[in-house]
Formats: structure tokens, sequence, C-alpha cells
């Protein structure tokens, strides 16, 4: 396989092109898409047939983790290999009103949103290459388009991408359409690397025929729609290759930002918590020649781990700083020594955040407002249900120690702007989610 960084020295003036181009690489991300709702991860019942059929032949990591429970934060350690607290990007766009952490046990609506009024946001930090500009400085056509807001220019998700469109309210059918359109204009001496952030899973969930069966209960119809979303979505993703030309040599990996709720703490959406229905992410990357036949992989991993991933799986040339590692030891059946996996959930309108850290089979939640703490075994409860803080105080302390020295880090400078209000942005945060509260969903 040619390496992308000598593809790239020949392309900034080498004299003798490589015989074959690098791999064509695609990042598919499904904003908001659940893991245990995969029939690849143990669901019972049939919900995402062709990504079951892709893991066969991929990597599948088994415990991957989000860096936060929500869109912004957790997107831009995708793009940048830093956890929140390093990019600076810890809350994203929302209406805010004045209402509780979560609806009532009677599924109370929360008060109506007020207008946002010049709401302070932070940009990608400049001194670290994103992942189009990664792709792009290596030789390849970039190509992006985007469903969810918190995608934006102004925020710097544009940054290395030959064609960048974020299409609010698309669907994954038009995002689709909208990148095969560039597609058939790529050039064909160049490898080709598409970014998919698609919305379809988020709120509002439609009701999909013919996968959708209505049920009485509100939080179970809810579920319904939610799992008809998975299986529309599912089927729109077994063409996409054909859509964009994809080779049986196309590197494809496909994740999603974080989880959804349906009340398994009280809850719904996406508010700040950071339990394990939201945190526990679907991950697994297929890289032809190196992944055939699939392997599950059990190591912890976080979503800091892509993009520097890649880039040893491809010979990417960057010298950036980034939190995560390279997972192709795992890639290759190797063993890689265990480390803490942090995240971090800012409330919208409030200076502190929720912190977790994730080692070895634990994980502790630290509530900085209450200056609280919650203790759970990671890998036999993977939804944080039975808490253990009184059966294991060693394990607190030194778990606590370490969510003590992230919660010191210093966030690089970055540029920031300010997103003014308005009424249609009202009304499309609101259809979203991103409204109702202070703690509302993103």
């Amino acid at each position: 396989m040619v390496l992308a960084g000598a593809f790239a020295s020949w392309s900034c003036g080498g004299e003798e092109p490589p015989e074959e181009l690098p791999p064509d690489v695609a990042v598919i991300l499904i904003d908001t898409l659940r893991k245990d709702y995969l029939d690849l991860y143990g669901h019972e019942a049939e919900t995402a047939p062709y990504l079951r059929s892709l893991g066969e032949r991929s990597a599948v990591f088994d415990r991957a983790y989000s860096t936060s429970s929500w869109t912004a934060p957790a997107t831009a350690t995708v793009m940048t290999g830093l956890y929140p607290q390093r990019h600076g990007i810890v809350v994203g766009y929302n209406a805010y009103g004045n209402g509780d952490e979560d609806e009532d046990a009677e599924g109370k609506p929360a008060p109506e949103a007020e207008e946002p009024a010049g709401t302070l946001l932070s940009m990608l930090p400049g001194e670290v290459n994103t992942m189009g500009e990664v792709f792009k400085r290596n030789g390849y056509q970039t190509f992006a388009v985007a469903s969810n807001v918190n995608l934006s220019r102004e925020r710097g998700f544009d940054r290395g991408f030959d064609r960048f469109e974020t299409v609010v309210q698309a669907d994954a059918p038009e995002l689709v359409k909208t990148m095969a359109g560039w597609t058939q204009k790529r050039r064909a001496n160049r490898p080709a690397f598409w970014y998919l952030h698609l919305n379809d899973v988020h709120k509002p969930y439609e009701e999909r025929d013919p996968w959708y069966e209505k049920r009485a209960k509100p939080i179970e119809d809810d579920k319904a729609r939610y799992i008809s979303e998975i299986r529309y979505l599912d089927n729109v993703l077994e063409s996409l290759g054909t859509s964009l030309g994809w080779t049986e040599d196309t590197v494809v990996v496909v994740l999603a930002d974080h989880g959804e709720e349906f009340r398994d703490h009280k809850g719904t959406g996406h508010r700040p918590k950071l339990y394990g229905e939201l945190m526990n992410v679907p991950m697994m990357i297929s890289a032809p020649g190196i992944t055939d036949g699939g392997m599950r992989v059990d190591s912890a991993v976080s979503l800091i781990d892509v993009l520097p991933t890649l880039q040893d799986l491809l010979g990417l040339r960057d010298d950036s700083e980034r939190d995560g590692v390279s997972l192709m030891p795992l890639l290759r059946r190797e063993p890689m020594p265990a480390r803490p996996l942090f995240a971090q959930r800012r409330k919208p309108t409030q200076e502190t955040s929720l912190w977790a850290v994730v080692e070895g089979r634990w994980k502790l939640i630290y509530f900085e407002d209450k200056d609280r703490v919650e203790l759970y075994n990671a890998v036999d409860d993977p939804l944080d249900k039975r808490r253990l803080n009184r059966s294991r105080p060693e394990v607190v302390d030194r778990l606590r120690e370490l969510i003590e020295t992230a919660r010191k880090t210093k966030a690089m400078d970055a540029e920031q702007h300010v997103m003014d209000g308005g009424q249609a942005m009202i009304d499309h945060l609101t259809e979203m989610g991103y409204a109702g509260d202070e703690d509302g969903d993103e």
C-alpha cells in the first residue's frame, strides 16, 4: 500500500509519481447513535444489518468511549485527537430557559426556551492541524458534509476541506447526493477523504416505514421511532459506497459522537450526564488487508484515538501534538498498555462540569458543582446502574486524583466568535432538542 506521506512528497514536486494511489478514506459519524441499540453490539432485534456486515470485515471496538455527551466537544475531539479540556470547545449551540435538569416522571415538558443572546463560542485551536488539514497536506482531496448546526465554518470545522457544507435539517440521502456530486468531479490522480456527519437518528425521531411500529407508552414509542431511524439510515449506508465510488481498498471508519437516553437515568435525550447510555459509542475501522475477516477489540479506547490511528495506518505526516494514540497495535492483534480515558460535560450557562474517567474496569463520574462522585464497574455494568463507592474506596481515591489532574489542564489558545440569537435559529434548536432549559439536549 502506498503511504500518503510518500504520495504527498511526490505531489509537491517529486520526480516519479507512484504506481498506485494511497487508499481512499471515509469517516462516517452517526450523531446520537446508541451502541447497545445495534445488533452488531448485541441488540436482540435486527436494527442495522449493513453495519453488522461491515463489522464482519472490520475491527469492532467493544469498549469505545466518547469524550463528551455533546456533539460539538465530541466531534471536535474526532477532528483534533484532543480532549475537550484541551481543544476548548466545551459548549455548543443551545437555546436557553430555566427548567430542571430532567423531565419529571410523567414526562412534563420543560419550559419554553428563551432567545440565546450573543453566546460566546470557541473555535478549533489554530496550533493543531485538524483531520481535514492532515489529509489535505498529505495529498488528499477532502470533502465534508454535515447536517448538525454545530459543525460550522464559524468554529473552524471546515479547515482543510476542499468542499465543506453544513446542510441544516438534511437527511442522509440529501447529504449523500451532495457528496456524490462533488466526488464525480474529483481529480483522478488524487486519493479522496470523505467525512459525513449524519443526523438522522437525532431528535426529532421520524417514523420510518416499514420499520416503525407504534407503541402505547410515549417513551416506548420514542424508542420505536429511534430504532426505525437507525434501520432507515443503515439502509442508506448500504448503498453509500456505490454512490461515492468506493473500491475494495477504501478505508472506512464508522462511529458516533455520543448515545441517547430513554429514561435509563430518569431523563431523555442527551442532557448533562456521563452515564453509559451516552458515553459508550460504536466504533469500527475497516482497513482492507489488515482487518479482513473481522476482529473484536475489548481494550478501552476513545474518540481521541481516531485521528492518530488513521495517521499511523496511512503514513500521514503531521507533527501536531495530540492526546490520543494509534490503535494500530490492536489492529495487528498486539497488546497495548492500559491508560486512563477522560470525558467532560459542561452545562451551557454554568462554569462547572461533569467529569468521568475510565481506567481498566473502573469508571468514576465526578459532579463538580456538588463535589460528589459515583463509581461503577464499566465492564460488568456498562450502563452504570450499580454504584460501588462504599465497596471500593481505594479505587475512588485513585480515580479522583486522575480527574483532579485533568481538571487542571489548560485549553489551547483559540479564537472565539459570538453566536447571535434569532427566531429561525431558536426554532431549529428547539426542534433538534437543543433547547428547553439550561441543561437542554445537544
